[in-house]
Formats: structure tokens, sequence, C-alpha cells
């Protein structure tokens, strides 16, 4: 018990400092997403820059149409340019919905998974259900025949206890570990795709281009629902 009780104060230090990471980066009071400054400052660079590269689309859409090439001269590209300035501007706003939803979603598996349950947060919960402290719990013998006679089955038991709570604080490290990396990594992603978010609207209008649009998409969509 008092081997299994360092080998907690030890890794416990570890597994406290992932799960405040967790918790912290879960919550989307304590970090905003579409309001952080990296990203309105970034986005605005970006949503200017593509607004000037929109001329530059106007002059290739106009010699595509005098050298007759239709991929570039269709009339297709007329309308998404037209539908792109606009949602370019709102590129921002319309990737803010779809962050607020996995956000409302992510609240509310962990207020399920609290169940009421006041200052409690996802990790403590998931901590105190698996209970590794307890791994070797032996009950006390009745009387000293009783624990002579079970002392080699006690010993066998607590070694096992004691391997099993250092197997169990390990892999728990290693997955609180892994969360708080790629909770960081997807807080990372999501702020640079939504810098270049006017860009990926630029270039969905060309025909050459446009597979980037959907590439965007299909990351962001990744990314975002990645904690839900």
């Amino acid at each position: 018990s008092v081997i299994s009780s360092m080998f907690g104060a030890v890794f416990g230090v570890i597994i406290y400092l992932e799960a405040q990471i967790i918790d912290y980066l879960l919550s989307p009071e304590n970090f905003p997403i579409t309001t952080a400054p990296i990203v309105t400052i970034g986005w605005g660079i970006t949503r200017d820059l593509a607004n000037m590269f929109f001329i530059l689309i106007l002059l290739i859409i106009s010699f595509a149409t005098v050298l007759r090439i239709k991929s570039w001269a269709n009339s297709q590209l007329w309308w998404k340019l037209v539908v792109a300035a606009l949602l370019i501007n709102f590129s921002l706003v319309i990737a803010g919905f779809v962050i607020d939803f996995t956000q409302v979603l992510t609240t509310f598996f962990i207020k399920q998974a609290l169940g009421g349950g006041g200052a409690w947060t996802i990790t403590t919960r998931m901590m105190s259900a698996m209970q590794i402290l307890n791994f070797y719990n032996p009950a006390p013998p009745e009387g000293i025949i009783n624990g002579i006679t079970q002392f080699a089955a006690a010993g066998i038991a607590a070694f096992a206890g004691i391997i099993l709570t250092l197997i169990a604080l390990l892999v728990t490290i290693f997955v609180f570990g892994a969360a708080a990396i790629f909770l960081v990594v997807r807080i990372i992603q999501i702020w640079f795709l939504l810098i270049f978010a006017p860009i990926v609207w630029m270039l969905w209008i060309l025909p050459a281009t446009s597979g980037h649009f959907s590439k965007w998409w299909t990351s962001f969509v990744r990314w975002a629902f990645f904690a839900p």
C-alpha cells in the first residue's frame, strides 16, 4: 500500500498537470478560438490580400473569355466570383458557427459525464472512476494464525497490485498526455485554418485551385469535431 501510494504521489503530479491542460482547453470560456488576437489579426491580413487578388482573377477570366478557354471562361466562374467576394468577408463568422456548435457538443458531453458533480471536472471524474490506487486493497486478517496462512497469497497479491498500479498509472499518463497534446494541436491547427480561410475561399473560384477548398473544409471539420 505504501509503495502504491508512492507511485501515486510521483505519477500523480504528472497526471495532475496533464489534467489541468485538458480541462483548460476544453472550456470555451477559458480558451476562445475565433476571438484570439492571432486569429483576428491574421484573418484580417489574409482577407485584405484575398480581396486584392480578385482583380487578378477578373483579369484571368477576361483573358480566358477572349481566348475562348471554356474551363476558365465558363459563366459559372462569374457567380462563384460574386459569391466568394461576399463570403470571404464572412468566412470567420461561418467557421465560428461550426466551432460554436462543436463547443456546445463538448460541453453537453462533459456535463452528462459529470452528472451535476459540482466542482468536479471531466478529468477528476475519470480518475475517481478508475480508482488506480485501490488495485491492492487487502482485507486485514482476523488473527495471527490467519495472517500467517495468508502470508504467501497476500505477498503475491501485493506484488501483483503494485505492478497493476504502475501499469495503470503509466497508461493513464500516456492517455492524458496524448489527449492534452492533441487538444493543443487542435487549437493551433484551427488557428492556422481560420487565418487562411479567406485565401481558401478565393481559391474556390478557379477550377485549378478549387480542390484546396474541399481539403480545407475536410481538415477544419475534422479538427473542430475532435474535442466532442
